[in-house]
């Protein structure tokens, strides 16, 4: 299911109701009812039950009157599905100020890449910093498989599965230069590979990883296939073997990548 995000509700009430994106609506009280306008009131509440809480207000005093304004838009839209006109108006303890305009006028403030408490939390990165650019790239690719971006979905969880095992591995770096010496030698791994991490590819930090025993056969198998997916954004690789980025190649990569956070995390 598709992910409602801030702007999402933004752009929807500026094509229902533009009175809401006037710089003066919040000064000026204005109402919206349920038999002139039929339906926008449920929808606004359906959507605002929508958004995840990482990306509501921050500030206390916005949190509670989000809230505030929420519920009143709930108990209208309640009002208005059991067939009597519900109005809305004002909120209590805000003047004239319209609810709708309230939560207009705070999500235009909130984030859309606000990462959602839902996603993994990756706890194996030890890098704060670098931990949450990996999570919204997780949260990333599952935006574009909901929209059936097949293409983009594979391309995120290509680089994400080359993130997490460059910083496995490169906390490991003995190790790993170690493991991938020996692949040499045993014809795993192409002899042209320098040892130096950035410049590996992504069946090099699987191959290496599996060595080291941070990955499942199962894994392994997954992430070298995502590897080959991962080849079919190529124009010349995707002709010549006459393949295409599909919806079951898309969500292996995803696979891979949930494979991956699995076998590494404690």
């Amino acid at each position: 299911m598709a992910r409602v995000v801030p702007s999402d509700i933004v752009k929807y009430l500026e094509k229902a109701l533009s009175t809401v994106a006037n710089s003066e609506a919040l000064k000026k009280q204005f109402s919206v009812d349920s038999k002139s306008q039929p339906g926008l009131i449920q929808s606004v509440a359906a959507l605002l039950r929508e958004l995840d809480d990482a990306v509501l207000p921050k500030q206390p005093e916005d949190y509670v009157k989000f809230v505030a304004a929420g519920e009143v838009i709930t108990s209208a839209a309640r009002k208005a599905e059991s067939g009597m006109t519900a109005v809305l108006d004002k909120l209590a303890g805000y003047g004239k100020q319209n609810p709708i305009a309230i939560v207009y006028d705070l999500l235009t403030q909130c984030p859309d890449d606000a990462i959602p408490k839902s996603t993994t939390d990756l706890s194996f990165i030890t890098d704060g910093t670098y931990r949450d650019m990996l999570r919204k790239e997780l949260v990333s690719i599952e935006d574009f498989l909901n929209a059936r971006q097949w293409k983009a979905a594979m391309v995120i969880g290509g680089s994400l599965i080359e993130a997490l095992l460059w910083f496995v591995l490169d906390s490991r770096m003995q190790s790993a230069v170690s493991s991938l010496q020996k692949l040499k030698q045993q014809g795993e791994i192409g002899s042209n590979i320098p040892n130096d991490l950035n410049r590996w590819y992504l069946k090099e930090y699987v191959k290496v990883a599996y060595d080291l025993g941070l990955l499942r056969d199962r894994t392994r198998d997954l992430s070298l296939l995502a590897g080959e997916y991962r080849n079919l954004i190529h124009a010349g690789k995707a002709v010549r073997e006459k393949a295409e980025c599909t919806r079951g190649a898309a969500f292996g990569v995803f696979g891979a990548v949930l494979e991956i956070i699995q076998d590494l995390t404690p």
